[in-house]
């Protein structure tokens, strides 16, 4: 079954992640897709990347999120219209969809070199200080870079964020599940503290989500 991960993170947020392993023929069964949906697949040139809208879809299919529930804003946010909150992510051979009631993000990423080469564009004084007492340094940005993109994920492009300047992970310890917390400074004068939780999807994949009220039920 490539439904690979189920998490009931609280009474009202369900974490799916789906491993791609299928032909685009088998992850395209039983699908139905909307006129943007099938202009946005035509769009998509490399085999890999229909292979996770496929899995994507299968996901939606799987919280009985229809092609008429949810639509793209035009920063490619997906919006639910049952005004839940809906965040999608993917990566080589993962998929991951998730839904609350409260805002959140989630986002999935290998643990490349990738993340080290553009580290100086998205780490701040702060994180580079406790990064560099960690023994996982690669591990490590995977999960600040993946706090980064769910928050980003969380206010859809409406807010001119600076992943560097405008967005701080709070230290942590590298395991194969933890939490943190991220500070968001929203303007001039307003921030927002979101609870973080990363873990470990597969040997090299870390899963990330930020989102209010995450550890709790309600």
């Amino acid at each position: 079954m490539p439904l690979y991960k189920t998490l009931s993170l609280n009474n009202s947020t369900t974490l799916l992640i789906w491993k791609v392993s299928e032909t685009e023929e088998e992850l395209s069964k039983g699908l139905t897709l909307s006129y943007f949906d099938k202009d946005k697949l035509k769009k998509l040139k490399r085999k890999e990347h229909r292979k996770s809208f496929w899995a994507v879809r299968q996901l939606l299919k799987h919280l009985k999120i229809t092609e008429n529930d949810f639509y793209y804003t035009s920063k490619g946010k997906p919006v639910l219209c049952n005004n839940k909150h809906l965040s999608i992510s993917h990566t080589k051979n993962y998929v991951a969809v998730i839904v609350s009631d409260r805002p959140i993000g989630v986002d999935v990423e290998h643990q490349s070199d990738k993340l080290n080469l553009v580290a100086k564009k998205y780490l701040n004084m702060k994180e580079n200080m406790y990064l560099s007492s960690t023994q996982n340094i690669l591990a490590s940005l995977s999960v600040i870079w993946g706090v980064k993109e769910a928050v980003f994920k969380i206010y859809g492009g409406l807010i001119p964020l600076s992943f560097k300047n405008d967005i701080q992970v709070y230290p942590f310890t590298w395991k194969k599940q933890g939490q943190t917390q991220v500070k968001v400074c929203v303007d001039a004068s307003s921030e927002v503290i979101y609870p973080v939780l990363f873990f470990e999807v597969a040997l090299g994949v870390t899963c990330v989500v930020v989102g209010e009220s995450l550890f709790k039920n309600s």
